[in-house]
């Protein structure tokens, strides 16, 4: 029922079928696949040990890296665009996305979930479960809080929409449960292979996931940024008319 709804939404508004949104999407996709292509390659040449030097910048996974920094640009550009549309449009949906949005650039920057899994770990007395350490058991606590808070408000605006805007939060809904699904199930995965015997095996995975994780998170944001400058140019064209 919800990939119906979401192939409905993605096939029914003018936003998914704008060049607009197509071109935005090809040109940052295609920013993320040469990034990911060259992280691939950097790997394999690590692990024939042809590789030295500093080479952080060009990791997907470091978080000073050029593939992280143009992540953070996506998140604020999101927040930008769609706090603009919502302004315009005076949608509530739109506002509660920018602001969801503007906690995860905070978050990605900050580290803000690490930190607090471990402040949780430490105070609550955590410990490992089923493998999954006790610092990432208290991350899960405090992203289970902070989407519980972050639904009431976006459940709010949906209900208060119209079936355009409707459409169009269902696919930003679908993009958000994306990077839940990297970010921390696949993550949790990732910190599963640090209780693994040290050798190739060990490091092959830890790379496969360290690459998966980060790059289906740029995927995610390249998309969800190109809609939302769709939606910008949509609320900007209506203000015009």
């Amino acid at each position: 029922m919800i990939i119906e709804q979401i192939s409905a939404a993605i096939i029914g508004q003018p936003q998914f079928r704008s060049s607009l949104f197509q071109r935005a999407g090809l040109l940052l996709i295609g920013s993320d696949v040469v990034l990911i292509l060259i992280n691939i390659v950097i790997a394999l040449l690590r692990m024939l040990g042809q590789v030295e030097g500093n080479i952080d910048a060009w990791l997907v996974f470091h978080e000073t890296s050029i593939a992280s920094n143009l992540t953070y640009l996506k998140w604020a550009a999101i927040v930008f665009f769609l706090g603009i549309s919502a302004t315009r449009s005076r949608v509530l949906v739109l506002g509660a996305l920018s602001a969801l949005f503007g906690y995860i650039l905070l978050d990605d920057t900050l580290q803000l979930h690490e930190q607090a899994g471990a402040y949780f770990a430490d105070t609550l007395g955590l410990h490992t479960v089923m493998a999954v350490p006790a610092e990432d058991v208290g991350q899960l606590l405090f992203l289970g809080t902070v989407g519980l808070v972050s639904a009431a408000f976006l459940a709010a605006g949906y209900l208060a929409a119209t079936p355009k805007w409707r459409q169009v939060a269902i696919v930003f809904f679908a993009g958000i449960l994306g990077l839940a699904f990297f970010g921390v199930l696949v993550d949790c995965v990732h910190s599963m292979t640090n209780s693994l015997a040290p050798g190739l095996k060990q490091k092959i995975l830890d790379v496969t996931l360290a690459i998966f994780e980060d790059g289906g998170e740029m995927i995610v944001a390249s998309l969800l940024c190109a809609l939302a400058v769709a939606v910008w140019y949509d609320t900007r064209e209506t203000e015009a008319g």
